[in-house]
């Protein structure tokens, strides 16, 4: 992102470094009561993440076991 920050950034300088991966959900009105986010862009988020994770935990599954 060429703007803005995160706490992930934060985590990722700690000590020798942690991996961190921050996934962004466009946003209207996030400082308001009504903040409004897309359907379309959460449900796509959670198939990314999910996909993220899963291949995270398979390329971590053969560091330790193969």
């Amino acid at each position: 992102m060429l703007g803005g920050r995160t706490a992930a950034g934060k985590f990722h300088l700690f000590k020798k470094g942690v991996p961190t991966i921050v996934i962004g959900i466009a946003a209207r009105y996030i400082y308001s009561h009504v903040l409004m986010i897309n359907k379309k862009d959460l449900e796509n988020s959670a198939i990314v993440l999910t996909k993220l994770v899963k291949e995270i935990e398979a390329n971590r599954f053969n560091q330790l076991f193969n």
